[in-house]
């Protein structure tokens, strides 16, 4: 669990500094993490979606959607949304609802 947490921090940073194929590479470790850990899944996605990996960003915001039940990261969804569907894709790939 520390190792999770210095990762996280590690990444957090990067993005903050726009270092996103960096993220990626960090967040390596704890790539099995992003399918039940909603913080490793939206750091995946933001990381993503930085590099613009449009298709892999799509999953990773869709999964950020799936496994955020309490809607934490409702805005930042629909703002990864709006830049998705910019980056090449329109309305019928945006992240399903």
């Amino acid at each position: 669990m520390a190792r999770r947490r210095e990762i996280l921090h590690e990444v957090k940073a990067l993005i903050q500094r726009e270092e996103y194929r960096a993220a990626e590479a960090a967040l390596a470790p704890l790539t099995d993490l992003a399918e039940t850990d909603l913080l490793v899944a939206y750091r995946f996605a933001q990381a993503q979606l930085g590099a613009e990996n449009t298709g892999e960003a799509r999953r990773a915001w869709e999964r950020v959607r799936r496994l955020d039940e309490d809607r934490l990261y409702r805005a930042q969804i629909a703002t990864a949304e709006r830049r998705l569907e910019q980056m090449g894709g329109g309305a019928s790939e945006s992240v399903s609802i």
